[in-house]
């Protein structure tokens, strides 16, 4: 590595941890914190289960402030260089500004791919592991492995309704399986299976009888291939929230060749370009902070401070528009995610020019 490029990264270390541990702080007093009281508090839960419980969510949060402190190591690194007029020395001696800008990039690409791999498979698995250790100290299970019932459609009028004493997302089986049709709204016919295992395609029916309305029988088999409307993965996804599921599992929905739920299959794609997009949103941010931070005079760190947080702020609303008009498909789910971060392309790009000439 060359000195210059070690010299400025090290400017930037400083305040880039700073600005983790702040932004850290932030987030955990404005949000956990009183979550956490609210759990001991007011629902009366061991102290001590509850925090070790919240502090599986300190990496989702961890990603949520890389992005913050990155812009505010620019700023402040930049800022200082500037007002000592060290950036004016190094463009006197012949080092043009994208030169100088070659490090905060490169610290921006890493920033962007440790958040692309926390925000894509370290993130979903601690959250998930916090709500379970939650929901286990309030007596009940989040995963639903017991007395499964699944209406279709889950709305209104059901043409189909099934239920299973247990459901096993492992090993994709159902047991003990009560299914009942309908036809507007008035029973057809009843099924009852041992058990049920999904064979690709669809849900493979074991000791099947098929019954009247009124419980006379009509058919028995040992096994019947049956359309139960949801495949395993959509089963368990419909039961958890999307920010609670890997990439692979998110890709099992969207790769399903015959997708029954059209709005999860949206979903799923839309959390999908979202856990891709946003994490390069870094790159962006030290592509806006370095212009802002060369400034004849130096900025202090209320100044940084709050600078950060006005982009990180406009950002975000961007953010939550965007994905608003994906999930709604207003927009391609691709596009959307990814039009807050071309925005903070052009403008960081368009900084840097400027302050070229």
């Amino acid at each position: 590595m060359h000195r210059l490029d070690r010299y400025l990264i090290r400017e930037m270390a400083g305040p880039f941890l700073f600005g983790v541990g702040v932004f850290m702080l932030l987030v955990i007093g404005v949000d956990m914190l009183f979550e956490t009281l609210k759990l001991i508090i007011q629902d009366q839960l061991p102290a001590l289960p509850v925090v070790q419980a919240m502090v599986w969510r300190l990496p989702g949060i961890i990603v949520l402030t890389l992005p913050m402190a990155l812009i505010f190591a620019t700023l402040m690194g930049f800022g200082e260089l500037s007002g000592h007029g060290e950036v004016t020395a190094m463009r006197a001696g012949g080092i043009g500004l994208y030169r100088i800008a070659a490090p905060t990039l490169v610290l921006g690409l890493t920033v962007s791919v440790v958040s692309l791999f926390l925000n894509g498979w370290a993130v979903p698995y601690a959250n998930r592991a916090s709500e379970d250790a939650l929901a286990s100290l309030r007596k009940h299970a989040t995963t639903l492995q017991e007395n499964l019932v699944v209406s279709l459609p889950p709305k209104g009028t059901p043409d189909l309704v099934f239920w299973a004493r247990k459901f096993d997302p492992d090993r994709q089986t159902l047991s003990t399986v009560l299914v009942w049709k309908f036809h507007q709204g008035v029973p057809t016919e009843t099924l009852v299976a041992q058990s049920a295992q999904w064979e690709g395609e669809t849900w493979m029916l074991h000791q099947v009888q098929r019954l009247t309305p009124d419980g006379r029988l009509l058919m028995q088999a040992d096994r019947l291939a049956y359309q139960l409307g949801r495949s395993p993965w959509e089963i368990s996804a419909e039961r958890r929230k999307p920010r609670h599921m890997t990439m692979a599992e998110l890709g099992e929905i969207i790769n399903l060749p015959h997708p029954t739920n059209r709005e999860l299959h949206l979903l799923a794609l839309e959390e999908w370009n979202m856990r891709l997009a946003v994490p390069w949103a870094g790159l962006g941010l030290a592509l806006i902070g370095l212009p802002l931070g060369i400034r004849p005079q130096r900025t202090s760190t209320g100044v940084g401070l709050g600078i950060s947080l006005a982009i990180i702020l406009a950002y975000y609303i961007a953010v939550s528009v965007m994905r608003i008009l994906g999930q709604q498909g207003t927009l391609p789910p691709a596009l959307a995610d990814w039009v807050p971060n071309l925005l903070l392309y052009a403008v960081g790009i368009g900084l840097l020019i400027e302050k070229t000439k």
